[in-house]
């Protein structure tokens, strides 16, 4: 684990070095690659910021997570606090602690680094972690995209060499494991037992694209003592064309396909909540809501579907409002996303709990 790693390469010559965070403010995760540096590169920065989201979507596609703080603090802080301002969001950035203050250079490291691969040391009386990192040379100052696919070619491969070391070290362990799940829906007897089940099933789906905003690691380093966390519930606006609108949260709009919108405005006009073993009275009125959303859907098709979704037996119903649920998570945390989508327990009716007072029709 200690011993400095070499990697060459036709156009770089990487080193892999390390680095140690002692007592940092969030617990790392074994798939995190970390910008850091110990004076402002602008060139390096001025990249980032323009290919951020490229940058993020070429890490994942080596199972990383590519951290850049400034902006993730940005995402993580409006993921969980979505009503706060430019303003206010700049200030709480501008008050947060530096790494730079936690970590200890124990290799020969000069410029800005990526960092990976974090192991705690369990023999330590402090809670430090051991970073590899590969710094970032001079004349890659001003990178190209080229040197960053190598860079996170080389952290994949190097990453992958480091877990078959570590894992029969006892001294260490992961940052954070990160553990799949699936649930078995046989033996339940309808949808309503299904309810939550089904939901937490589906929403397993998107764990990964929601991980990178509800990374809990570097949120609790932006969120504890630093965000009021009082609940600020927007204003939810269905538009005339159906737009689902929330004003409160930067106009932000909420996005789903035909049919799980259509069951969401069903349950949003009936404030006082719908059994599933209601869901066939009200066939007609969520085949017209359907209509107007997918009017050129085929109807014998639509019908097919609404007839499959109001089927109180069926499993539809519940992949649907799983979809609905997903919408409001993957764009704000659960506390606040709850008060939006459909939730219910077994043998009540299920309901969309947002004061109606919030809620507006432009129809």
């Amino acid at each position: 684990m200690h011993n400095v790693l070499f990697h060459n390469w036709q156009t770089l010559n990487i080193m892999i070095k390390r680095i140690v965070l002692n007592n940092p403010p969030f617990t790392p995760d074994d798939d995190q690659v970390i910008y850091m540096e110990w004076q402002h590169y602008k060139g390096i920065n001025a990249f980032i910021r323009k290919n951020y989201e490229w940058l993020k979507k070429l890490f994942l596609s080596h199972s990383l997570r590519f951290c850049y703080l400034p902006l993730m603090g940005k995402e993580v802080i409006r993921y969980n606090a979505p009503h706060i301002t430019d303003e206010e969001c700049d200030k709480i950035l501008a008050s947060l602690p530096s790494l730079q203050d936690c970590v200890v250079k124990e290799d020969d490291v000069h410029g800005p680094v990526l960092a990976f691969f974090p192991t705690q040391d369990k023999s330590s009386d402090t809670n430090a972690f051991n970073f590899q990192c590969i710094e970032i040379k001079k004349k890659w100052y001003k990178p190209t995209k080229k040197v960053f696919k190598k860079l996170a070619e080389d952290i994949e491969s190097t990453k992958s060499e480091l877990m078959k070391s570590v894992a029969s070290e006892p001294l260490f362990q992961y940052g954070r494991s990160h553990i799949r799940f699936s649930l078995s829906l046989k033996g339940d007897s309808d949808s309503d037992d299904r309810f939550e089940k089904e939901s937490e099933e589906l929403i397993s789906e998107f764990r990964e694209r929601i991980k990178a905003l509800r990374n809990k690691g570097v949120s609790m380093m932006f969120l504890h003592s630093i965000i009021d966390m009082e609940e600020k519930l927007s204003r939810l606006i269905v538009t005339k064309d159906y737009k689902i609108i929330l004003p409160d949260y930067d106009n932000m709009e909420i996005e789903m396909a035909a049919l799980p919108k259509a069951v969401f405005l069903l349950f949003l006009k009936h404030p006082e909540g719908i059994r599933f073993k209601e869901l066939p009275e009200h066939y007609d009125e969520l085949m017209q809501i359907y209509l107007s959303l997918n009017p050129m859907g085929g109807r014998q098709r639509q019908e097919n579907s609404i007839r499959s979704v109001t089927d109180p037996i069926g499993n539809s119903i519940n992949e649907k409002c799983a979809r609905v649920r997903e919408a409001f998570i993957s764009r704000f945390n659960d506390r606040l996303a709850k008060n939006y989508y459909i939730t219910g327990k077994r043998g009540e009716p299920k309901r969309i709990t947002l004061d109606k007072q919030l809620i507006v029709w432009k129809q």
